[in-house]
């Protein structure tokens, strides 16, 4: 096809200069209708009705896309306002009046900038004239154990998270997890209470679908909702329809927030207006909802309002974070499905190539097109490529590209996503380097493509490991694989997602194109590139095992790198990778080496780097500089950002790209700079105070330093090898460092292999816990180290410390030490032996320097650093002492001894212990009865069984039962000797047994009118279960009665001895008791006046007594008259 032919099938001609006839079909759904009668287009609010018209240049007052309002010939107006608008279009203003819109901008809306925050709206705004209904449902979810329970929750599109209350999740027994982000509302007012995020299903009543989010924990969302009750008569005209809430009307707990995460889905048609000055009905998979504005009464007001963007602060804090213990984790369900449904859908083609599909989160997956406003975005683009020439030709010829290699095509079927793409500079050196980048999270009504997509686990292996590979091997080559996303087919399925708009000049009409490979700048596309890879490699694996090891080992992303002791070996091993990775339809460029027989001299242009080259000395191994002609490593140092804030610091800081960590003590300085900003709370773009500066222009003055640093590749070669290990702490942070000993005869050398450091935490910490936190990074640093221990022919692990505290602690139980001690040592166990653990002096100690940090010049000849402790490189039986001694080892466990004492007990009386309600164990014990009873009825003797309810006697018997083998058990003197023989208490009680076998306190009341139970009350034991059951059962019988009223209960029927003090027990033991049993407040009597201390004669004040007279006795005694 020509350049600039299109089809009507992919043309954008509504979006062209050509003019077009007009049809019915509406620009917004491509439904059969007109704009006006779109449900998107009603369901919209006025300003949302404005945004949308200009996004496709259309008229203002008549609504057409054809031509623009200044060339309107309709002679209609608004009707509300008379201005030149269409009335659907009419935005109320608060005090009535509705300006005239303004004219669209002749300048495309473009998408969001890349570096500001995400963000989001949600609220309900209020005036004093009118109320706002927000949409409130009521909706089933489901419990984690699979229950449905029904909650009040409410519709807010304008929120980009959903939420939930603490008691909706602790209902649902949702568990949490912790949420990272920053969420405010208006005026950037930070939430705080933010409790983590939680997994919440909907099961909606009118489909089967599940729906399912992602929905923030907090302790409330908003107040009731409505505020007040509205009492006007209108609303039972509304509860007349089928509502998910009938009591919209009625203030009511709002248990969750629906946001915009969700709010497509629950929508299903348009609003449904009943009364002109009332809300709308908004048809939902929940039922009808009630929202909108209503008239009433002025009255106070709240509304809700939330914004949340990423923030960079947990990210930061890393930095100091306290080394914690880690545990495996398993692959998540989500990556789970990614793996199954890569295995199940995944095929190749005739020539050899691999077809993938993308793993959608739902399928189908429910994507609003995002048309307009990625044609925007091209407009956009398109002027950038008209001012400057050169970008617009790279631009155009990358595109051309795609086109000729088939990668990209004309789209014949609508598009269901409309990615926009843009171009990104790599510049090295003078060289410029364009990539054309697919933004797949550009926002669409319903989320962004990537927004729809399983990100997939996590294939990349550990760079470092990569990096010491590298390092092991006399010859090495590196090598690119050749587009490597745009080798991969896409199924045609789904190509009508990856959709872009595309025209040559301004001139042509605008096309759509679909992408018809794996597409830089997909969530899923790294691990969908990677898993291809990997999938090829293990179907080659017999026939070239060594060269599909290479891609599952040494691979990462589309960088390559092998190496081998022979030259021939290693150009087998070439030839072979090249063989590999052809039948999978992948070509290798940029060839680096070091030896020049690796490079084809008829493939000059496909080097990375020319050996002898003085232009081009040096090229990246995974980002670090290696040069191939001396075979070493060094660094790159650029000059830092200007300023001195804290977001420049950091700015340099990232800069320093160190994955081994051989400049760990310079970075480790610099780190602790930025900690400072962070401890003086200083904003992003705040001048750092100068006793920060001071320091850090030292270090920056310094920098250039680093750029004299070189390190040769290849390891030392070695009959022997050894890893060695040291750790250290200040007060200031730690660090772990690892070295390969290697032994070649007389000659031992040591090199530096790894290193590790962390800023220590802002909470202060002991310094014994921070070397302890130093053994735990070590220990972790040998784990990332375990699967090079083979090919490195390492023999022996040694692990240095000086700090006799830490190795005390690791030759301690971890049960006798604290708790944060214990968990950090088992885990330092589970990576290392106790019996590699030595000690060392702290001045022989190159971890040392990492943990407090150095200047950039001072490290580049720092001879301990480099090559670690001199005696390192003698032989072993030389090395230093190992062993350490520790007087008194802290952070032990105080224990306490207990002495136990053993008796016999009988399994029937501890029964009891099984129980907690009285009623209930007699109960329980009337059935056991029962099952003895009729376990004896023979089949002749069947209507003796009993059944049905436990009746009053069968509840009577059962309770004299225990009872009886209780008093057996505790008091079998009793039924064994004569009465003059048991114990003085016993005597004391006049005890006796009765015709039931129960023993009764005797007493003088046998002449009184009472029952013979009270008369004869049945002793129990002090200390029983049953006791204290019978007991706790009068007491809340009695609804919590004071002591004597309960004695009084108990010793209707029942003797206890001691009963006071157990009585006392139990009402200490319970909570009602104890919280209304506080004694009175006396209040304290008032000062006496100074009258009452100061002498006056007699009757120098006196008073009248208007209530009197009152007769006084002066005198018991007798007088004459």
């Amino acid at each position: 096809m020509a350049r600039g032919q299109s089809t009507s099938s992919n043309n954008y001609s509504q979006y062209n200069n050509q003019p077009q006839a007009k049809t019915r079909s509406c620009f917004i759904c491509k439904g059969n209708h007109t704009v006006v009668n779109c449900f998107r287009f009603r369901a919209a609010t006025p300003q949302h009705r404005l945004d949308l018209l200009r996004s496709f240049h259309g008229c203002l007052n008549c609504l057409s896309v054809f031509h623009k309002q200044s060339e309107c010939t309709s002679a209609y107006s608004c009707q509300k306002c008379q201005r030149r608008h269409h009335t659907d279009l009419h935005v109320a203003q608060n005090d009535g009046e509705t300006p005239a819109p303004r004219r669209a901008s002749s300048q495309p809306r473009t998408g969001p900038q890349t570096g500001a925050p995400s963000s989001s709206f949600a609220g309900a705004a209020t005036n004093r004239q009118s109320g706002v209904l927000l949409g409130t449902i009521t909706a089933v979810l489901k419990a984690v154990d699979g229950t449905p329970l029904t909650f009040r929750g409410v519709l807010d599109p304008g929120s980009q998270y959903s939420f939930a209350t603490e008691d909706c999740a602790r209902k649902l027994r949702c568990p949490t997890r912790p949420f990272r982000g920053h969420i405010s509302g208006v005026d950037q007012t930070p939430l705080h209470s933010v409790k983590g995020v939680a997994s919440l299903t909907f099961l909606p009543p009118q489909t089967n679908a599940l729906l399912a989010t992602e929905a923030v924990i907090v302790p409330t969302i908003t107040p009731p909702l409505p505020q007040v009750e509205l009492q006007s008569a209108c609303w039972d005209y509304y509860r007349s329809y089928d509502l998910s809430d009938q009591d919209f009307a009625k203030p009511g707990p709002i248990s969750f927030l629906i946001g915009a995460d969700l709010f497509p889905e629950v929508i299903t048609g348009a609003p449904i207006t009943l009364l002109s000055n009332g809300p709308r009905l908004m048809p939902t998979v929940f039922g009808l909802t009630v929202m909108g504005r209503y008239e009433e009464e002025p009255e106070t007001r709240s509304s809700l309002a939330l914004l949340a963007h990423g923030s960079l602060t947990p990210i930061i804090e890393r930095f100091w974070q306290i080394e914690e213990p880690s545990f495996d984790t398993k692959m998540s369900p989500e990556d789970e499905y990614c793996e199954q449904h890569f295995t199940s859908s995944h095929y190749r083609t005739d020539d050899g190539r691999y077809v993938v599909s993308l793993p959608f989160r739902t399928v189908p997956p429910t994507i609003v097109p995002n048309t307009a406003r990625a044609i925007n975005c091209f407009y956009s683009l398109e002027k950038k490529l008209m001012r400057d020439e050169e970008l617009g030709r790279e631009y155009r010829a990358q595109i051309d590209e795609y086109l000729q290699l088939g990668q990209m095509s004309h789209a014949k079927d609508p598009p269901k996503y409309v990615i926009p793409h843009h171009a990104v500079f790599k510049t090295t050196g003078e060289k410029r380097k364009l990539r054309i980048v697919f933004d797949a999270s550009f926002p669409a009504p319903s989320g962004s493509l990537n927004d729809h997509l399983y990100t997939g686990t996590k294939l990349q292996a550990d760079i470092t490991n990569i990096l010491l590979k590298f390092r092991q091997h006399r010859y090495v080559f590196s090598c690119d694989i050749v587009k490597m996303f745009r080798q991969i087919w896409l199924t045609p399925e789904h190509r009508n997602y990856l959709q872009i708009v595309w025209r040559p000049s301004p001139e042509d009409p605008l096309q759509s194109y679909c992408l018809n490979t794996v597409t830089f700048g997909l969530s899923s596309s790294p691990f969908l590139a990677q898993r291809v890879l990997q999938q090829h490699a293990r179907n080659y694996l017999a026939r070239y095992p060594e060269a599909a090891a290479v891609i599952l080992e040494s691979t990462y992303i589309d960088d390559i790198t092998a190496g081998a002791d022979s030259l021939a070996h290693l150009a087998r091993l070439k030839t072979d990778l090249i063989d590999l990775l052809r039948l999978g339809g992948f070509e290798l460029s940029k060839w680096s080496s070091n030896h020049p027989a690796l490079l084809d001299p008829s493939d000059q242009w496909d080097r990375s780097v020319h050996l002898g080259s003085e232009d081009l000395p040096a090229t990246k191994i995974l980002g670090l500089k290696w040069n191939p002609a001396d075979d070493v490593f060094s660094y790159d140092v650029t000059a830092p950002p200007e300023g001195h804030t804290r977001r420049v610091l950091l700015s340099t800081i990232a800069r320093l790209y160190d994955p081994l960590g051989y400049l760990a003590p310079v970075i480790f300085t610099a780190k602790r700079v930025l900690q400072l900003t962070w401890m003086a709370n200083l904003k992003w773009d705040e001048e750092v105070p100068p006793e920060i500066l001071k320091p850090w222009k030292q270090f920056v003055n310094e920098l250039p330093v680093l750029q004299g640093i070189s390190i040769a590749r290849p390891f030392p070669t070695a009959s022997q090898r050894q890893l060695i290990y040291f750790c250290d702490a200040s007060t200031e942070g730690y660090c772990a460092v690892a070295y390969l000993r290697s032994s070649d005869r007389d000659d031992i050398t040591l090199t530096l292999l790894k290193a590790k450091t962390k800023l220590a935490p802002l909470k202060t910490l002991t310094v014994p816990r921070l070397e302890l936190c130093g053994a735990l990074l070590l220990s972790k640093l040998h784990e990332s180290l375990k699967g090079l221990q083979s090919s490195l022919g390492v023999t022996e692990v040694y692990c240095f410390s000086d700090s006799t505290t830490v190795i005390a602690w690791l030759r301690t139980p971890p049960h006798l030490l604290h708790i944060f001690v214990s968990n950090r040592v088992q885990q330092i166990l589970s990576n290392t032996q106790i019996e590699w653990w030595r000690h060392i002096k702290g001045v022989e100690n190159p971890a040392d320097v990492g943990s407090r940090g150095i200047a950039p010049a001072a490290l580049q000849h720092h001879a301990l650093w480099w090559n670690g402790p001199e005696w390192c490189r003698l032989p072993i039986e030389q090395w230093p002492d190992p062993s350490s001694h520790l007087d008194e080892i802290p952070e032990m466990r105080k224990t306490t001894p207990v002495l136990l004492s053993l008796g016999t007990t009988s399994a029937f009386v501890d029964i009891a212990k099984r129980h907690s309600r009285y009623p209930t164990f007699v109960r329980v014990m009337a059935y056991v009865c029962r099952f003895l009873h009729n376990s004896r009825c023979t089949d002749g003797s069947k209507q003796q069984r009993i059944t049905g309810p436990i009746s009053a006697l069968e509840y009577s018997k059962a309770n004299h039962q225990y009872v009886r083998a209780l008093q057996r058990h505790y008091h079998p003197e009793v039924f064994t000797l004569p009465f003059n023989e048991l114990s003085t208490e016993l005597r004391r009680l006049n005890v006796f047994v009765d015709a039931e076998g129960l023993i009764r306190v005797g007493g003088r009341l046998a002449n009184a009118p009472l029952p013979y139970e009270e008369k004869h009350p049945i002793l129990l034991p002090k200390r029983s279960p049953y006791t204290n059951l019978l007991v706790n059962h009068h007491h809340l019988q009695n609804h919590h009665v004071g002591p004597a009223g309960l004695l009084a209960s108990v010793r209707q029927q029942y003797w206890i001895p001691g009963a006071k003090n157990l009585i006392r027990t139990l009402r200490h033991k319970c909570v009602v008791c104890t919280r209304f049993s506080r004694t009175r407040l006396i209040p304290f009597m008032g000062q006496l006046p100074k009258s009452r201390f100061s002498g006056t004669r007699p009757f120098l004040v006196t008073g009248v007594d208007f209530a009197g007279p009152f007769l006084i006795k002066t005198s018991s005694a007798r007088k004459a008259v």
